[in-house]
């Protein structure tokens, strides 16, 4: 390991065990991972004294510290599916009846119609070193459950979801709408990433909350 101060000077306790943790900058660019945090831990291992006067009792110790673990917080991705089944009809409220029409042609047929779409919630975050999880998968489905299954399963989107009233029920607004859903629910909404909405083979919208 490159680039480590061996020598640091502080002020110190010797009563209490002496160690600290210090953010470690040394390793070359192609040993680090991008964005990782890289800690280094550092132990006593001697120091020598000096004293500051006669005045002050205090002493000042320089201290001589090697290196004894480097941890890595590592980063991953989990994914997790649902498929519901919702009918809906495409249909803006701002634009007149022949520019709906013009617009999604036959998905604007007043009887609607129906998808089963396949949504993918994405997380991405740091894996607990204890747990080895980024996030426990249950806890991940109850809130897709809670944000997702529970208002739009079988429902008629344009009707029974409050969202979908001011807003055309597309594809891209039902990625959008998940995608706020998920934020209510998780304790930790830092951790969400990605949803991604099939709402055919074909069609498919990834969302990122941009």
């Amino acid at each position: 390991m490159t680039n480590v101060e061996p020598v640091n000077t502080f002020n110190l306790d010797l009563s209490q065990q002496i160690s600290f943790v210090r953010y470690y900058r040394g390793l070359p660019q192609k040993e680090r991972e991008p964005r990782e945090r890289l800690w280094l831990r550092y132990d006593v291992i001697g120091c020598k004294s000096k004293m500051l006067g006669p005045s002050k009792p205090a002493f000042k110790y320089r201290v001589r510290c090697r290196p004894v673990c480097l941890k890595m917080a590592h980063k991953a991705y989990l994914t997790r599916r649902e498929v519901l089944a919702a009918c809906h009809r495409l249909h803006s409220p701002k634009l007149s009846n022949e520019e709906n029409r013009a617009v999604f042609g036959k998905c604007n047929h007043p009887n609607g119609h129906g998808h089963n779409y396949v949504v993918e919630v994405t997380l991405h975050g740091e894996v607990n070193p204890k747990t080895g999880m980024l996030m426990n998968v249950t806890c991940l489905k109850e809130y897709m459950k809670s944000a997702i299954m529970d208002t739009m399963d079988h429902k008629n989107l344009d009707i029974d979801v409050p969202y979908f009233h001011d807003h055309p029920s597309t594809a891209e607004h039902v990625a959008i709408y998940i995608w706020q859903n998920m934020k209510k629910y998780m304790d930790d909404p830092s951790l969400l990433y990605e949803v991604k909405v099939f709402e055919t083979e074909n069609n498919i919208v990834l969302y990122r909350g941009e």
